[in-house]
């Protein structure tokens, strides 16, 4: 994954524009990448297009334009859709490109995404969020460690949506903090 966005850092797209998703993509606007937000209920991208973001009309137009790909979708089903769907994340993956689950779903669901990814070439993150769904708080993102290489890739990334990125034995665990 090549930079692409502000100041050869990765561009950034955003798939979600919920609760948690905005903030979060505001926050690396604020941090100097190039954002690119798309959700299921175009209106909801307002308030990160406001702060910076460019808006996509498809999940696959984000991937295309973006080196890494964050989704925070609502469940197993919309991620699923969002991921493999008609002009979903899948359509546009290849060698290069990250994507990164952050929404909580089954296990079945992940492996089913991560294994139609990972055979397009991309990179795949499983790290969902367990926190707050108040407008301002902290979540904390739960990554997999079995792919080291995948993980540094994007690791660094969390520190500009993250407050404090701790290494346990089996899993990276970064606690972030998020403000409306």
């Amino acid at each position: 994954m090549s930079g692409g966005g502000t100041d050869d850092k990765m561009s950034v797209g955003f798939l979600g524009m919920g609760i948690m998703g905005v903030p979060m993509s505001i926050n690396l606007l604020k941090a100097g990448y190039s954002v690119t937000v798309w959700n299921r209920t175009p209106d909801k991208c307002a308030p990160a297009v406001q702060a910076g973001a460019m808006q996509a009309a498809t999940a696959s137009e984000v991937v295309k334009s973006c080196d890494v790909t964050f989704a925070m979708l609502a469940d197993p089903v919309a991620a699923e859709a969002v991921a493999l769907g008609p002009d979903g994340v899948l359509e546009a993956m290849c060698a290069g490109k990250g994507y990164v689950d952050v929404s909580t779903i089954d296990p079945a669901s992940a492996a089913k995404i991560a294994a139609a990814i990972r055979g397009k070439g991309g990179a795949y993150l499983e790290a969902p969020v367990s926190g707050s769904k108040k407008p301002a708080g902290v979540c904390v993102f739960v990554c997999e460690r079995e792919r080291e290489r995948e993980r540094e890739s994007l690791l660094y990334i969390y520190k500009y949506v993250c407050a404090c990125v701790c290494v346990c034995v089996c899993v990276y665990v970064c606690v972030c903090v998020y403000h409306k």
